[in-house]
């Protein structure tokens, strides 16, 4: 075949569902997908993002508010200043960190009474 669209030559469901596609051009398969897309509030410039507890994700960058994202959307202004990095702790926790300081969630605080702790960055001495 010469340029264009591969035309099929086989079709086939397999028993979960897959839908495998055989052209010219090889093997695909198709499959529903378990993730969600979600429309955000404000488009994100080099997004943090950490996973939380319940299938719920932390998702902030440098134009703030921290955002809880789960089955809704909740912001947490008390993050305030710009946010460069997030990680899980080994307890599940939250810590997320930027120039203005940094935050902590204790694992199971979620958006329906997250409590988030502040921790200032120690100033560094001017030479």
């Amino acid at each position: 075949m010469s340029g264009g669209t591969p035309s099929p030559n086989a079709l086939l469901e397999d028993r979960e569902g897959n839908v495998w596609l055989g052209t010219e051009g090889g093997l695909d398969r198709f499959r529903a997908t378990k993730l969600t897309p979600v429309l955000l509030p404000r488009a994100l410039r080099a997004p943090d993002i950490v996973a939380s507890d319940g299938g719920r994700v932390w998702v902030d960058d440098y134009s703030g508010p921290l955002l809880e994202v789960g089955p809704g959307i909740v912001a947490h202004p008390e993050v305030a200043g710009p946010v460069s990095c997030a990680s899980r702790d080994f307890d599940g926790s939250v810590w997320i960190g930027g120039p203005a300081g940094l935050w902590h969630v204790p694992r199971g605080k979620l958006a329906s009474g997250a409590t988030i702790t502040r921790s200032p960055c120690p100033r560094t001495q001017e030479r």
